[in-house]
């Protein structure tokens, strides 16, 4: 159709960016060129594809049933039994195209460290981005676990992490980076609303850094609005802002 031939030069590219919660209409309006399309055949078009980045944060790995059996959602890929028409309407990619991701931005880590998610799903991916909240910092063990399984030559792994009090407070909790996969090169962490050790900056890199392996880089982004440390407050606390700058970092 028209709207096809007008895009087809960019049929080759390599790198896309999109955006995910379109082909419903969630953003903007019916006129939207996504909306009403069917994903997967829009996606074959890029046969080179090997990055991409999902507009939005925590998108679905996984096309799974709600509550009532109904797909009402969108997601990456799609598992065994899931209809043929909701596979087509409501998933962008099959597991052979996936397959040749090297970069991922940005899945929900619940869903793709799910026990079900099978390990090398992604045999060349080099970076990936997820997304979570209100994750205990014990549970990045089985996260490191899982990623490492899935994505076997990882080398950038960034985790968009938020709506934590607890358990980032405390700092024996932060010999769980350990488990870190041994295949990264640099982990990052990004950061909101999240209580953290009372640390200036340097002191909070280097707290996570000497539990990583051997030659995993850390950097960590923080909003220093909405991270804190101290007691008092409605959660307990009160922000430290701004957050302590050493001159170290």
């Amino acid at each position: 159709d028209d709207e096809a031939a007008a895009l087809s030069p960019l049929f080759g590219a390599g790198c896309l960016v999109a955006p995910f919660l379109e082909w419903n209409g969630w953003q903007g309006t019916e006129e939207s060129f996504l909306y009403g399309q069917q994903p997967r055949a829009l996606y074959k078009k890029f046969p080179n594809l090997r990055r991409l980045e999902l507009a939005g944060i925590g998108a679905d790995l996984f096309l799974r049933p709600d509550q009532s059996g109904q797909y009402s959602s969108y997601a990456l890929l799609a598992p065994e039994g899931v209809p043929a028409d909701m596979v087509q309407t409501r998933t962008l990619m099959d597991r052979e195209q996936a397959a040749q991701l090297v970069e991922l931005r940005t899945l929900g880590l619940a869903d793709i460290v799910h026990a079900s998610t099978p390990a090398g799903l992604f045999p060349h991916m080099t970076l990936l981005e997820l997304w979570e909240s209100f994750l205990p910092l014990y549970q990045l063990q089985t996260a490191f676990t899982r990623v490492h399984a899935i994505c076997p030559v990882l080398e950038i792994l960034i985790l968009q992490l938020d709506s934590e009090y607890d358990t980032w407070a405390d700092e024996s909790n932060y010999s769980v980076f350990a488990h870190a996969p041994r295949s990264l090169k640099a982990l990052v962490l990004v950061l909101q609303s999240t209580k953290i050790p009372n640390l200036t900056r340097s002191q909070y890199v280097a707290l996570i850094q000497r539990h990583v392996p051997a030659g995993v880089q850390v950097h960590i982004k923080i909003d220093e609005k909405s991270v804190s440390w101290s007691m008092g407050g409605r959660h307990g606390w009160t922000a430290l802002e701004p957050w302590e700058d050493d001159g170290v970092l």
